[in-house]
């Protein structure tokens, strides 16, 4: 878990990352007029031995 929300965070244009083992979620907060795509952050996860089973965007 710590593994994958220091990963997360080290990404350009990210402000905050919450993550939830049990439910197997990671929610990722960006600064204002940042975006993350789908291929950076399934890399950035696979990166930290884990795969991502859904991607969506709020808002």
């Amino acid at each position: 878990m710590k593994k994958v929300k220091e990963t997360l965070s080290r990404l350009d244009g990210v402000d905050k990352v919450d993550v939830n083992f049990d439910k197997k979620l990671a929610s990722v907060s960006m600064k204002p007029g940042k975006e993350l795509g789908k291929d950076t952050v399934e890399k950035a996860i696979a990166d930290a031995g884990f795969t991502v089973a859904a991607f969506g965007k709020k808002g």
